[in-house]
Order: C-alpha cells, then structure tokens, then sequence
C-alpha cells in the first residue's frame, strides 16, 4: 500500500512529510498470540483497527493500553484479548503506555481504504485524544468507507473527542453506509462528541447514511454533544439522529452536526431527536439543530426535545433555546421545534431559553401537567416579562401581571326534538351576572376571557306546553388552568329545572349538584313538572342557635338556614332535605383575615355537630365535610341534609403595619424594581437609622441598615442558607463575613488604608481546592501565613475590582499585600502589569535583579519550571532524561512535571530544555497542568480555531490544547488573524498567559 503520512521529527512541534511503501510479507504465524481476523496497523501516533474490535483500558490517563477484543463481547478479558504490543503489531505502544501528551487517535476502520463491514471499539480507562468509528481518507480522490455500522462504547477512561464517523481530510471520502452508535456511562470523560463523521477539507465528505445514534447514562461531556458530524469545508451528513441523555453530565446539547466555515455542511436529512431524563445534567444550551459558524447544519424536517425525571437542565441565560417565529427581526433557527414534558419528578429543574419576539400565549411546552410549571424557568432575551402558566395539557408564557383567561365553551339540550328552542345562559360569580349569551339546540353557548375561579353557569328559556313558564338549570364550573369545553346543560324529561335561590342579605353562594338531583328527581308522572331549589338565607336568631352556640365554645358564629325542595308547578312543595342523598358542593366566599379555628357547625334533626375538617378539595365528597381555601378565599361545604348551618371562627388581633404606613417612631414604604424584586424601606424617626429589606424573585434577601453617623450594615441570606454580612464603620472600616451552606466560613478585617486580613476554614469534607472571595480597597496579591510565622505568596490569587479571589486547598490566614513596580526594564512596556503579577507570585524571577527582560524567549525547561512553582514546588522523582541534569536549576521542575503527564521529551530520553517553546507546546503543557490540577478543560461553545488563517500549521496532538486555551481567552491570536502555533514565546507574552490562566481559574 502507498500513502502519505506526518511523521514526526525531533519534537511535537516538528513534522514533515514523508511516503510509505508497505512490502511486508508475512511468513508464518505472527510474532505473540495468534488472532485471525483483520489485523490493527499503526501510523505514528494514529491506530488503525482495520475492522478489529479493539479495548482501551488504563489505570490512569498516564497508564493506557490497547487490546485486540478477540471476543468482541466489549468486556476486557486478559486471557482472550491480547495488547496490540503482544500481538507484535509494527509501532503499537507499549503496554501501560502514557498516551496523553501525543493525544493518539484510534479509527475502527482503514486509512484510505474502504472496509467492508462494522467497527468496534470499547474504552474502558486510560486516556486516548480521539475515537473515530470510521476510516481516515487524507489523500485526494482517496476512500475510507465503512459499508456497515459503527459502535463506539466509553464505560471508563478519557478521551478527547469522539466521531461515531470517519475523517475526510483531504478531497476523499470516508462515509458510514449504516448507522453510527455512541454510548457513554460509568466514570468515562470525553470532550466533544459527535454522532457523525468529520469533513475536514473542501471536497471531502463524511456521510452517515442511517441514523446517528447518542446515549449518555453516566460520565461527563464537558464540552459538546452533536447528534451530527463536524465539518470545517467539506459535507457530513447523516440521516438521522437520536440523543438520548439519562444520566451523567453535558455541557451543551445539539440535535444537528456543526458547520464552521462557510462553504460547510452538516446536515441531517431526517429529524433530530433529542430525549433528556432521569438524573441527567445539562449545564449549558440545548439546540434542536446544529451549530453554525458560517455554514449550514439544519435539522432536517423537524427537531424535538422531550424532557422527564429530575433532569438539571441549563441556568440563568442558557437551557433549552425554542425557535423563532418566521417573521422573527432576530430569528433563531437552530433551536428546538417541538418541547414536550415527560413527568418532572423532585429536584427537577428545566430553564428554557426564549428568543426575541417571544409573544404572550405562544406554547413552551407540550404533554404538560399543572406541576410542571415551578419546574420550569424562563430566560433568554425574550423572557424579560415573561412568566409561564398551565393551560390544557401545555405550558405557556404570558406577560407578567396580565391576568390569566380562559374560556367556557358546551351545548344546551332539552328534551324535546324541537330544533327552535332558544334561551340565555348566564355566566355568574358571588351572585352578579358576569356574561350573557344567546344560545340555540343548534350552536351552544361560549364565554370567553374568563379569569381562574368558582362560577354557576345558568341557562333559562321559554317553558313549553304544560311546562314552567321558565325553566332553569345550574351547574358549578371551577376554572383553574385550562380551557373547559363540552360543560353540557340538559333539561330531562318532565321539564325537570335546578335552581339557586339567594335570599336578600345573604352571601352569594354558588351551588353544584343540584342538576344531579334534577335528573334522578323520582316524579310521579311526565305531566308534573317543577323544579328542584336549594335556598339560602342568612339568619341572625335561629332556633337552633343555642345549640350551635353550646358546641361552639365561645367562637364568633354566622347562621344561615339551607333548605332544598321540589316545586310542582301547581304549588305544592316537597322538602328534599331529609330524603335527598345526593351530595352538593356549597362554596361560600368568605375573608379569612384575622380568624382562625374556621369551622362549619349544622343542626340537623335533634342533634347539633361540627362538620369535619378536610385538607384540600376532595375526590369523592361526602356529605358533611368542608374544606377552607384560605388562599382563593372560599369555604366549600358538602352537605346532602340542609337545615340550619353556622360558620364559627375564633378572632386574631391584627398584627399592624403596612406599606406606606406603620407606627408613630418608623415610617414605611415598599417599592416594586424592574427586576421583580420588593424593597421595603422603614426609617426610624427616633434613631434615624434607615433598613432597607430587598426581596429578589430568587429567594435571595438583602438588608441594609445605616445608621445616623453613616455606619452600614449589610447582610445577604440566599434560599440554599448562604450569609454575608459586610459591616462598615462611619471611618471607613470593614469587617467581613461569609458562612457557605458547604461550610466555608470566612472572615475578613478591611481597613481603609494598610492591608487587609483575612481567614479562612474550608469544611474537613472538601475534596478539592475551593475559590473564595472577599472584599478589599487595595492590593495586588494575597500572602498565606505559615506556621513558622513566615509568609508565602498565593499563586492562585487575584485582587480586582475592589475583590479578592483566591483558591485555596486548606484552612488559611491570609493578608493582600501591593507588589507593584518590580522590575525596572518594563516601564512602559505593554506587559508591565503581567510581569508584575508573575513577578509577586513568584512565579517568575528576574534574569537580574529588577530586569525581567521581557523580549527573551521562554524555554522548554523554564516552563516547566514556572508550573511547578504555581503547584507549590512538590517533591518529584528522578529526572527521566539524559540532557537533564540532576540537581540542576530546572530538574525539580522537569521530573515533575514528566512525573505527572504535563510534559515529555522529544524522543530519543531527551527533553531539550534549552530550545524555546512554541506556542502550541504551551498550550499541551499548561492544559496538562490545568487538568493535573482540577480545572475546567472546556474550550467554551464559539471557539472556531478554523478562523485563524495559519490552523493548519498546527499539529493535530495540540489542537484539543490550543481549542481550550484560545476558547477560554489565555492565548490569543494575531491582529492579522494568524495564531502562530509553531512561532516562540516571549517572557512577556507567557507571563500575560499565566496572568490570564490564573484569573480564570480563581473566577
């Protein structure tokens, strides 16, 4: 076979081109155990599987080997699945081999070859930089299909990035003609992952023909999930894509591929289809489709989102992202077109990011219950007024102090076939008559724009032949969150009518049932029409009274006698209220202000009783029982036996005060901000100290008091039990203090002029360096007390914008201190305030005393060195090179920082520590050193390293380093667009790297 191929050089930074004529011939059986399948090549620092199911396992992302899955079972069985290295394959690493600094990458199928067939690879620990489950084609006109289905199975270990595809690198091809399988759990860690394949230059392509498939059950995506491929200038397509999240961790979530250059596409021709679930976390976005920096990666014919479990999903300005309307002035295509709710368990909590032209009634949500909505938070440019509400089955927004309205919607029936009968239904609430409509057999009736709450709907016509001049028939309605439709009215035979008759003086009771009553009314003959009335009428002296009153020990009563009857239309009158057994729901307004012990008595017959006490609305009422809905302030009685009836209560003094009022010695005052927050201000007339109290919709509480002499106080409580209280003297003096619900506790003294003093306890349970801050009016760096009473600078410490941040790992007394003006050749110069940072760490020494020189270049070793003193100069072993000295300036630094996997040699044992670094080996140490170190790896979601002009300089071990260095803004390109990733680095610029990666790890 012949193909080109990087090889490397002298260093990572080094590579040229060479060609491979591969004349092996075989004779025999191969070197180690014997495997008779497809045989795994390696090229430099790239695996070829070559259709072998492989396994990657390690002890640690420095201890990684590679396995041959004789089995293909995905379990790794050492007396089955031999290591590449014991097969003898030409190249293959060693077994336990550090493979993190090389970033290897490891494809299921050929290089510039098709494969016939399906891949597999299993990760189940170590650490490789990427998995591809398709084949590299990097040579033009070149193909490096896979006719079948790829898997990609990561239950451990690490890894970079994941491509259920291939690699198109040049104008060739390297398309899945299957499907593409990704699954994720256990303890794994990947980067970014991809459903598709990867197109990286024009003309290429890397298709997936079926579907793209992504299941995360535990582990961590800490940066990108696509359901699609990448592309940078060619075409990666696949037909559909299916991410399921159910467990573990992402960051970001696309149902689509990435394009990220104009000219790219990455489509999906079908759907996208995203479900999130369980216990799983989304810390950032959620997008229906796919990402776009200047080409196309649509969805296809639809995106969907469904969501269920108690799922974390998104933040403040992040979640799932809804698209826009068409005729949106900011549209948002790439987000979500259909959201729907599975069931929010506990603990669920699911931000939605609105776009711009977000419009009041739009629907959120689909496949919704009431629950969901305090499950639900709202954010995003168009959420500004926004809150969200439950109607039939959806969750939507509307405008924040706009009343909810629904609408009231059936048919009135009646007996008779007579299609001419018409009438008027009522609408009716605490006895006023709200709406009024015709209605006909024919058309029904509707009400619109009806707010939340208790109604009796009333129809009224003509009486025919033999019939009441007037019939009449009642129903309750309760409006909560949802239109109601089909609330039917039917007349039954006989012209049976149900009616409520509300006598003088007597609150508006609203009734339901009585049209159960009307309709199994036993009359004794069609010709005896009537009607079934309940009336009530409130009574100061009943005869029952004394009874009622003995029973109520002293409580403040209210009488109203309730009688229920039949009416013939002839006059007689039969009185139901022994016989009836059909339960009705009595619903009283009433002002709980000011009571307590509510209760409703009744004598009935010769005995007086108190009804029993429900807790909420019930699903079966029984007759005597209530419940007290003191928050839409309204009594519920049910009851099927009606005589005389009492509502007893037992008075509370009022407790006073008020906005705008309060007593003779404070005035009082609450205001409503733009935020949604309330602030109530009460100025002591006799003091006059002024506490200002501010409520934010959040939970959080913030009280400022200040005194006549200028003194303040301010302390914050926040809903999780976190407190800060920030007391300042009429001098200027502060005193700090900060109680976490983790249990960090800190306490700081902030003169106004000299230093401020600080300490700090961090809980015995925390497991890793935790980032604290505190105010301060000056300094430049922080210092942390010994024990011997000697004082070190903290490297991980920052002083800003009248804060200090620092990062500690321990208990620590702390003072800030200014180091300014340290050396004396930066005057003027544009890294002065980087040198100076470096310098009060220090991190960097002078290369004399008070001279930094800024202009000279920094060394492999001197790199080295700087890490380790931003690590606190642990102790390492022996220095593993042969160029590197023992005892020498910089082999502490060195054999630590090889000891940890931040830095290797450039082969051959040597480490060539006096060469100047380049950029893009800056970038591989310090990322080393930042995941050694605990810190956050994730490149961030617009970090497009195709748009510098000379990317392509850049060797493909560094680019996860590079991606994450210039995402999170610690190197920086060129004015003129170029990164530079094989040029030098000056003393200078890395002490403005060092300055930028501190702040970021302490913010």
């Amino acid at each position: 076979m012949y193909y080109p191929n990087w090889v490397r050089a002298d260093s990572p930074g080094n590579w040229e081109r060479s060609f491979t004529i591969d004349f092996t011939v075989r004779i025999g059986a191969p070197a180690g155990p014997s495997w008779d399948g497809p045989r795994p090549t390696v090229e430099g620092t790239t695996i070829y599987a070559n259709g072998a199911p492989l396994i990657i396992d390690g002890d640690s992302k420095t201890s990684t080997t590679i396995y041959l899955d004789a089995d293909r079972d995905g379990v790794l069985d050492p007396d089955v699945d031999p290591s590449l290295n014991a097969l003898g394959i030409t190249g293959a690493p060693e077994d336990g081999a550090n493979l993190s600094s090389s970033a290897w990458s490891v494809y299921g199928g050929r290089h510039n070859d098709d494969l016939d067939g399906d891949t597999r690879i299993t990760l189940l620990g170590g650490y490789v930089g990427n998995l591809y489950g398709g084949g590299h084609a990097d040579i033009y006109g070149a193909t490096a299909d896979v006719t079948g289905s790829t898997t990609i199975q990561a239950a451990g270990g690490e890894v970079w990035g994941i491509y259920g595809g291939g690699v198109a690198s040049a104008e060739a091809t390297a398309n899945i003609g299957g499907t593409t399988s990704i699954s994720i759990g256990g303890s794994a860690k990947a980067g970014e992952v991809y459903g598709g394949g990867n197109a990286a230059r024009s003309g290429g392509s890397a298709h997936v023909t079926g579907t793209a498939a992504v299941t995360v059950t535990g582990g961590q995506v800490t940066s990108f999930l696509y359901g699609g491929g990448w592309t940078s200038q060619g075409t990666a397509t696949v037909g559909t894509t299916d991410v399921r999240i159910s467990g573990g961790t992402v960051k970001n979530v696309y149902g689509g591929g990435l394009a990220s250059n104009p000219g790219a596409i990455s489509t999906v021709t079908g759907g996208a289809s995203l479900r999130i679930s369980g216990s799983a976390t989304v810390s950032g976005n959620v997008y229906g489709g796919g990402y776009v920096y200047g080409g196309t990666a649509p969805a296809g014919t639809s995106s969907s989102v469904s969501v269920s479990g108690s799922v974390k999903i998104g933040g403040e300005g992040k979640g799932i992202v809804l698209n826009t309307k068409p005729d949106a002035d900011t549209p948002v295509t790439n987000g979500v077109d259909t959201f729907a709710l599975g069931v929010l368990t506990t603990g669920a909590s699911v931000f939605t990011v609105l776009p711009d032209g977000a419009a009041a009634g739009d629907v959120i949500a689909t496949n919704a219950i009431s629950g969901d909505v305090p499950r639900l938070h709202l954010t995003g440019p168009g959420a500004a007024d926004k809150i969200a509400y439950f109607e039939n089955g959806a969750i939507k927004m509307r405008t924040k102090g706009a009343a909810l309205l629904y609408s009231i919607s059936g048919m009135v029936n009646h007996q008779t076939t007579n299609a001419n009968i018409a009438g008027t239904v009522r609408l009716i609430q605490n006895g006023a008559v709200l709406q009024e409509q015709p209605f006909s057999l024919s058309e029904g009736y509707s009400f619109t724009g009806v707010k939340p709450g208790i109604y009796n709907i009333v129809a009224v016509m003509a009486g025919g032949s033999g019939e009441p001049a007037e019939l009449t028939n009642t129903m309750l309605v309760t409006v909560k969150d949802r239109n109601l439709t089909n609330v039917n009215l039917h007349w039954w035979d006989g012209g049976v009518n149900s009616e409520v008759q509300i006598q003088p003086n007597t609150p508006p009771v609203a009734v339901g049932g009585l049209e159960e009553i009307a309709a199994g009314y036993d009359y004794p003959s069609p010709a005896d029409f009537g009607v079934v009335r309940l009336t009530v009428q409130a009574v100061d002296d009943p005869a029952d009274k004394g009874d009622i009153g003995n029973l109520a020990g002293g409580r403040t009563l209210a009488y109203w006698d309730l009688s229920l009857s039949f009416l013939y239309t002839d006059g007689v009158k039969i009185d139901l209220g022994d016989s009836n057994l059909v339960v009705l729901e009595l619903v009283l307004p009433y002002d709980f202000t000011n009571k307590r012990d509510v209760t409703v008595y009744r004598k009935h017959g010769a005995q007086a009783a108190a009804l029993t006490a429900l807790p909420g609305a019930p699903d079966t009422p029984e007759d005597g029982t209530f419940w007290a809905d003191t928050a839409g302030g309204y009594l519920h009685v049910y009851a099927s036996k009606f005589s005389t009836y009492a509502v007893g209560y037992t008075p509370v003094s009022p407790s006073g005060g008020g906005g705008g009022g309060g007593g003779s010695n404070t005035a009082t005052s609450t205001t409503t901000n733009a935020d949604g927050s309330t602030t109530t201000t009460v100025t002591n007339r006799v003091t006059g100290a002024v506490t200002e109290t501010t409520k934010a919709p959040g939970g959080t509480k913030t009280v400022v008091e200040t005194k006549k002499d200028g003194s303040q106080t301010e302390t914050v409580t926040t809903p999780d039990g976190g407190k800060t209280e920030t007391a300042t003297t009429a001098q200027g003096d502060k005193t700090y203090t900060e109680q976490r619900p983790d249990g960090t506790q800190i306490r700081a003294d902030i003169p106004k002029t000299g230093d401020a003093a600080a300490t700090v306890h961090l809980p015995g349970n925390a497991a890793a360096p935790v980032a604290v801050s505190f105010p301060v009016n000056d300094g430049t760096v922080v210092l942390r007390l010994l024990p011997d009473g000697t004082e070190e600078p903290v490297a991980y410490s920052l002083v800003e914008a009248g804060r200090v941040y620092v990062r500690l790992d321990g208990d620590a007394k702390l003072r800030v201190e200014t180091r300014a003006g340290l050396f004396t050749d930066m005057d003027g110069h544009w890294a002065a305030e980087s040198a100076d940072f470096t310098g009060a760490r220090e991190l960097f020494q002078g290369t004399a005393p008070q001279i930094f020189t800024p202009e000279r270049s920094m060394t492999r070793a001197m790199f080295a060195t700087v890490l380790h003193r931003l690590d606190g100069t642990p102790d390492a072993g022996a220095v593993p090179f042969t160029d590197v000295e023992a005892g020498s300036w910089c082999a502490g630094g060195v054999a630590w920082a090889a000891e940890n996997g931040i830095a290797s040699g450039t082969g051959g044992g040597l480490f060539r520590g006096d060469r100047a670094i380049t950029r893009q080996e800056l970038a591989v140490m310090l990322w080393n050193y930042a995941q050694y170190d605990g810190l956050d790896v994730d490149p961030g979601e617009n970090t497009n390293m195709l748009s510098f002009t000379d990317i392509d300089r850049a060797g493909e071990w560094a680019m996860p380093a590079l991606q994450w260095a210039c995402g999170a803004g610690i190197l920086q390109g060129g004015a003129d667009g170029t990164l530079n990733p094989i040029g030098t680095a000056t003393r200078a610029q890395v002490a403005a790297i060092l300055e930028r990666f501190v702040t970021a790890a302490v913010k």
